[in-house]
């Protein structure tokens, strides 16, 4: 079986291709059962059917090709639970000859076109502003929010918060006076606490009987979202922004304003949750924020840049599972003279260790956010002779130019761009190749066939295991 082709099918990949027999089998494997899923990955060939899938009763599994199907009695059932269903009567047409879709073999991966149970809601835009900017700056945005207000159209729905030290949601639909709710920005609120301090359900009704598309939602709703189109909040967002002023609360000198961005978007969050139907529209939050958040959740660590702390956390968020192992387990790769290879050059993955450092071998290390081509010290001495411009050393040529094309290749497939680090064993910029390794090899303790050894007074995995076996084993 070709298991790069099946993750390219199903984008699955697993870490045993194999599945243990026996409970036995499975004790006996080191490496834990895990396995790694791509929702949304592009696959070029994949099946739509235009209908619905047909559940389980029980588990809620869905007919797939390895549920067994009884096609005189109608009934299949389902390899998760072992429960029999009944096929639904639009399905009572089937035979071994005639199956649907998701019975053939080859669609292990499929998708479905439901039809829309409930009518489409507006979008709905909520305006997040940041007070604790100067006046100049808050003049700024509230003539942003002003002009987008007049861009969008009539039928698109809209809230306002504003937040300092604490958090103000506006609601728009009061008509006698500017009325908002204020939440305190140090404390950490859950939905369920926000909506029921708003007076809101937890979450919006669905659509009523005989009820117009994209109607608005009533009740206690209807006060804090509200359509353009609406004079009532046309007038209530032109007041509230004209009256909009710097946060109040007294800043001491020696730090910073105390901005509670966190704990808005918790609210944003829990407000749109409460205020929307689910899975009825576009809502997006608006946020118009000023500095970094310094109350609350959400608050920037000091010890660490702010901007070098949002940036990687940011990163962390958006990449995918295969980039998040990499940045937590980095990946090393050995290139070597090989002659089982048809091309002359072996690449092999090989372990975060001093041990993998030799002489006459290229090492790549991939640690996502730099990326490091380190040569042993025979490797670097026949490339300052320039062996590898010589047309009989076109072997050596090619174990240089190997590890440099999957370099390039890694920096042109990632964002943000990694550093390339290239380096030489001895050399000063190995410190980024042995910062990642594991000291096997120290000044104390050097292995008899390690070529490197690392300056540190740290213990290596080896010393750490054997201790912690005999702690275990004493108590």
């Amino acid at each position: 079986m070709d298991f790069n082709a099946v993750e390219e099918t199903d984008a699955l990949r697993l870490t045993w291709n194999l599945w243990p027999n026996s409970k036995i089998e499975a004790t006996r494997c080191v490496i834990p059962f895990a396995a790694i899923y791509t929702p949304n990955k592009r696959l070029p060939n994949m099946p739509v059917v235009p209908y619905e899938p047909v559940p389980c009763k029980q588990c809620g599994g869905v007919l797939n090709p390895y549920a067994s199907v009884d096609y005189y009695a109608k009934v299949w059932v389902c390899p998760f639970c072992y429960c029999r269903n009944h096929f639904p009567a639009h399905y009572q047409g089937i035979s071994e000859q005639s199956v649907p879709a998701e019975l053939y073999p080859q669609y292990t991966t499929i998708e479905y076109t439901l039809p829309r149970a409930s009518p489409l809601h507006p979008p709905v835009y909520l305006f997040v502003i940041d007070t604790c900017v100067a006046e100049d700056e808050l003049a700024a945005a509230k003539a942003s929010v002003t002009q987008a207000l007049q861009m969008m159209p009539d039928y698109c729905h809209v809230g306002l918060i504003t937040y300092g030290t604490h958090v103000h949601v506006h609601e728009l639909g009061f008509a006698e006076c500017s009325k908002c709710f204020v939440f305190r920005g140090s404390k950490e609120y859950t939905s369920q606490q926000v909506t029921e301090q708003l007076g809101l359900r937890a979450s919006a009704p669905g659509a009523r009987p005989g009820a117009a598309p994209g109607a608005a939602p009533t009740g206690p709703q209807r006060q804090f979202v509200l359509p353009l189109s609406d004079p009532a909040c046309d007038t209530a967002i032109n007041n509230i922004l004209s009256d909009l002023q710097r946060d109040a609360y007294p800043v001491v000198s020696t730090q910073r304003p105390a901005r509670c961005t966190g704990t808005a978007l918790i609210v944003a969050e829990a407000l749109l949750a409460a205020s929307v139907p689910a899975g009825s529209c576009m809502a997006r939050v608006m946020l118009f924020v000023g500095g970094p958040s310094t109350e609350g959740p959400g608050k920037v660590v000091f010890g660490f840049g702010p901007d070098e702390t949002a940036f990687v956390r940011m990163i962390l968020y958006r990449v995918p599972v295969q980039d998040a192992m990499v940045m937590i387990q980095p990946q090393l790769t050995a290139y070597n003279f090989s002659s089982e290879d048809p091309s002359g050059i072996s690449a092999e993955p090989a372990l975060l260790d001093v041990l993998s450092i030799t002489p006459e071998r290229v090492l790549l290390l991939d640690a996502y956010f730099y990326v490091v081509l380190f040569h042993g010290a025979t490797v670097a001495q026949w490339r300052r002779a320039e062996y590898h411009l010589q047309p009989e050393h076109k072997a050596f040529a090619e174990l240089l130019a190997a590890p440099q094309q999957e370099a390039k290749a890694i920096v042109a497939r990632r964002f943000p761009v990694p550093r390339v680090v290239d380096c030489d064993q001895n050399g000063s910029q190995a410190r980024f190749l042995l910062a990642k390794l594991n000291p096997s090899a120290t000044y104390n303790n050097s292995a008899a066939v390690s070529s490197e050894v690392i300056m540190t007074d740290d213990v290596s995995l080896q010393v750490f295991t054997d201790h912690l076996k005999r702690l275990a084993v004493q108590s």
